[in-house]
């Protein structure tokens, strides 16, 4: 196995100095502060290293941050009213805190730290950048100075093992730090797989003539429909079923075909399953590593390990020429995104590459997605998840995430809810109905005397769920049409 040590390209960046910078982090609206912050370091002689770049998110951009902020010994990490909005900033000064480096708040407008930072001692730059300057030059100082290695015999070059490792390494901090958000505001999705509960494999016993081999190959890329039947799980959390680490309580689904409608949250669940599987790869080097690409731009007729290597090399950098041992050797899990958004022009080719691939590699791990309606003529012969859409108890965890601020959700959840169904929650949880009970229960909890308001407010729930053009994907505010201002008791 081949693989090479030097660095990531780092074009769209700009460096100051030679080796070993100081990163910042900061938000693009900040940028003229931060340009009077970079000169103002680079005549104190501090190498300075900050993104330029417009391509926010993409690959390589992912990959010369990873590498600016492994290559520095401090992070500045500007605070203002834009940068505590940024996901991404808060991608970088978790990584970077991650991975072992020195991280400094310089605050712009007398605000507080973001709470993943907030045990980090801030520098205030509000009045001015001269007032906090020569402390934070204190810090650089020290920093880099505690950092200087000791003298002693040059290390001998890095093995090809070692290099491989090293590639290996740099990958998994580039997907995580692309991934590590959804840590958070990935929303737990029900789903219900539909899997093929096979019987023993069958043993073949050959002559080695043709025929014989001709035979059995026939049989292998041919699988009887009598010799599978199909069974069906539920599962509240589907990550659970999919991801590398099984909680012990159901089957564990290594290959299969994610399902939903349009917005029912496929591509996130893959985001979540990437950042799960990238993060076992990081603890344990026997551990597969999760390989996430577009099939949207398929246009070749190749094969699906040539779209592999035209779509990932940039996140893969010197790890990609080793991409054909990883995969003959069960080291990766392929995530693949959207199988109906491949044009109708390539969509045959591309179905037959991935049906290919899926026979070669019979032990690769590997998850696609793709519209619910679509995948009934594009099968690849994957078990199924089928994800449910978002009942009201997710959409309410889903909008108090996405937003940071529990109480501003609440709000803007019974918003969207309508305020009938807000009434009717205050007077039946006031009767100790839980909030299952009141979203999904099927029935009239026992305890309760009185049945007609309840009665009415779950029929009206049952109809609109199980009408698809009913139900309440994007506005909620559905679930409370046609009832009474507030249940009469």
């Amino acid at each position: 196995m081949t693989t090479s040590t030097s660095l990531p390209s780092t074009s769209g960046f700009t460096s100051i100095g030679g080796s070993g910078h100081v990163f910042i982090s900061y938000a693009r609206e900040d940028d003229q502060l931060v340009t009077r912050l970079e000169s103002m370091l680079r005549e104190a002689g501090v190498d300075a290293w900050r993104d330029t770049s417009n391509l926010l998110g993409g690959d390589q951009w992912i990959k010369g941050i990873e590498h600016g902020i492994r290559e520095s010994y401090a992070v500045i990490f500007v605070v203002s009213e834009q940068s505590r909005k940024s996901s991404w900033v808060m991608r970088e000064v978790i990584f970077a805190e991650k991975k072992g480096k020195k991280i400094i708040p310089l605050g712009l407008d007398g605000g507080d730290v973001p709470i993943y930072a907030g045990h980090l001692q801030k520098l205030d730059g509000s009045i001015s950048l001269n007032n906090c300057f020569p402390p934070l030059i204190k810090i650089l100082n020290e920093t880099r100075v505690n950092r200087a290695e000791p003298t002693g015999p040059t290390a001998p070059p890095p093995d090809k093992q070692t290099g491989f490792a090293q590639a290996r390494g740099w990958y998994l901090d580039r997907v995580l730090l692309k991934h590590s958000i959804w840590r958070d505001q990935y929303t737990p999705m029900a789903g219900i797989a539909e899997l093929q509960d096979a019987p023993d494999e069958i043993q073949f016993r050959t002559t080695g003539t043709q025929i014989d081999q001709e035979f059995e190959a026939f049989l292998l890329e041919h699988d009887s429909p009598s010799a599978t039947r199909l069974v069906e799980r539920e599962a509240d959390d589907i990550i659970k079923m999919l991801g590398p680490q099984s909680d012990g309580t159901g089957e564990t689904v290594r290959r299969a075909a994610i399902l939903g409608e349009p917005g029912a949250g496929k591509t996130t669940t893959l985001w979540r399953l990437v950042l799960d599987y990238a993060e076992t790869a990081l603890r344990d080097q026997h551990a597969p590593i999760p390989i996430l690409v577009s099939l949207g731009n398929y246009d070749q007729g190749g094969s699906l390990v040539d779209h592999l290597n035209q779509v990932a090399s940039p996140l893969l950098g010197d790890l990609g020429i080793a991409l054909d041992d990883l995969i003959a050797s069960n080291q990766v899990v392929l995530m693949l995104d959207g199988l109906n958004e491949i044009s109708p022009a390539h969509l045959k080719s591309g179905v037959n590459a991935i049906r290919v691939f899926l026979k070669a590699h019979r032990d690769v791990p590997l998850f696609i997605t793709c519209r619910e309606l679509e995948y009934s003529q594009l099968d690849v012969g994957l078990a199924k998840i089928h994800i449910k859409p978002l009942d009201p108890i997710r959409i309410r965890n889903f909008v108090c995430t996405y937003i940071e601020d529990g109480e501003a959700g609440q709000n803007l959840f019974w918003q969207l809810a309508g305020p009938n169904a807000a009434n009717y929650w205050d007077r039946f949880s006031q009767r100790g109905i839980s909030e299952f009970d009141f979203w999904l229960g099927k029935r009239r909890p026992v305890e309760l005397v009185w049945s007609e308001p309840w009665d009415q407010w779950m029929s009206l729930c049952q109809i609109l769920w199980k009408f698809p053009s009913s139900r309440p994907v994007i506005r909620p505010r559905c679930w409370a049409a046609g009832l009474p201002p507030s249940p009469p008791f």
